[in-house]
């Protein structure tokens, strides 16, 4: 019995976890240049940045609104641990004055580090275009109520075999 209660115990331990969702509050990110952000969305323009380390990130939502037109090739981006920038889209793929509108941008495998948003100006100070960043989604693993219900069993299982032991003896 005292074998059989503590593999249950074990069991749960190891028991599978569900993932719970939470959305990061951009209101507490750090800003660079043009940049704003509240609890919900961040925007940035011109030369604007937003820069937090974040944990288990797996996706996020972004708008590229261009304010400007070719040759001025405005762009926004992100970058992970001050990597490579990686292009969310400019005036050449959106056209002059064109916007993106809003996509969904989702991670192949969680990401942990410093995650940077942000917008330049390609080739002049005027005419600024913007992004916005809303929905950057984290993700944590929790047990479910199965494995802690099994874990729950295998320490009252515990619990009663030494009592029983004690009584015994």
């Amino acid at each position: 019995m005292k074998k059989l209660t503590l593999a249950l115990a074990t069991i749960g331990l190891f028991a599978a976890t569900a993932a719970q969702a939470s959305i990061a509050d951009l209101s507490t990110w750090t800003t660079n240049g043009n940049a704003s952000a509240t609890a919900n969305q961040a925007n940035l323009t011109a030369y604007g940045a937003i820069s937090n380390n974040v944990s288990n990130v797996t996706s996020f939502d972004w708008f590229f609104q261009a304010n400007d037109y070719l040759p001025f090739n405005d762009y926004s981006w992100y970058q992970l641990d001050g990597g490579a920038i990686n292009v969310l889209s400019d005036i050449s793929t959106v056209g002059n004055y064109g916007n993106s509108g809003w996509h969904t941008f989702n991670f192949g495998t969680a990401f942990t580090g410093n995650l940077t948003f942000g917008v330049n100006n390609g080739l002049d100070n005027g005419l600024s275009s913007q992004l916005y960043v809303k929905n950057v989604t984290s993700t944590s693993k929790v047990p479910e109520p199965v494995s802690l219900s099994l874990v729950a069993m295998g320490l009252a299982g515990l619990g009663l075999s030494r009592r029983k032991a004690k009584h015994a003896a």
